[in-house]
């Protein structure tokens, strides 16, 4: 896979069909769209890869059943994960397109997403992704959501900075990624990137909670 990687496992047989894994991967500079290849499960879990081109930090940690194959069972993933980025490309792909027309970027052949931290939460056969900034043309986007197992997604995007002189969001959800609905509404995330003290009290403390939990657990 041309990255380099640090991998702690753990096994344990539970039956001739089955076994438990108990896992942490650190990936440096693997290319985004190789990531299923190393886990499968989260071609499911983490579609979005497949949009993005360039290399990225990914880390995650937890535990999962595999079967007879030694191939890990998607339902049973349990963990946390980070991934890191600069200068990444955006793919063309219809849902980007038509969110490229909402937030009225730029026509180019090419968009490049300055930098993205993500931090996330595998259980319950969804993937959650906590709230986390995006540099991408002339705008700043805070990016978080729901992406479960059936390929249904529930995300949603606050315009933090932008051609438009105040805050709006927008919602996406749809079961798989050329199948979606758009819809304008309020920046729920508006809190969670400023450097007013003020705004930032009014942020979801639970979220922030998790997002540093995630950081500690993985370092």
């Amino acid at each position: 896979l041309a990255a380099d990687l640090l991998a702690k496992l753990k096994y344990a047989p539970i039956d001739k069909n089955n076994a438990n894994i108990f896992f942490s991967l650190k990936l440096q500079n693997i290319e985004m769209r190789k990531l299923n290849e190393l886990i499968p499960a989260l071609d499911t879990l983490f579609p979005m890869s497949k949009s993005f081109e360039g290399k990225v930090q990914f880390d995650i940690a937890g535990k999962a059943m595999l079967d007879k194959k030694m191939n890990f069972k998607a339902k049973t993933i349990k963990g946390l994960a980070s991934l890191k980025a600069k200068d990444i490309m955006v793919l063309d792909s219809e849902t980007f397109t038509e969110l490229a027309k909402t937030f009225m970027f730029k026509k180019k052949k090419k968009t490049t997403v300055d930098s993205v931290n993500l931090e996330m939460i595998i259980e319950n056969e969804h993937l959650e992704i906590l709230p986390t900034l995006f540099e991408i043309d002339r705008y700043k986007l805070a990016v978080g959501g729901i992406q479960n197992l059936d390929f249904t997604y529930d995300y949603h995007f606050s315009v933090l900075e932008s051609q438009v002189p105040f805050k709006t969001g927008v919602d996406i959800t749809g079961s798989d990624l050329d199948n979606y609905k758009i819809k304008i509404t309020k920046a729920k995330y508006k809190y969670y990137f400023t450097d007013k003290e003020r705004l930032k009290n009014k942020a979801d403390s639970t979220i922030i909670a998790k997002k540093h939990t995630i950081a500690k657990w993985l370092r």
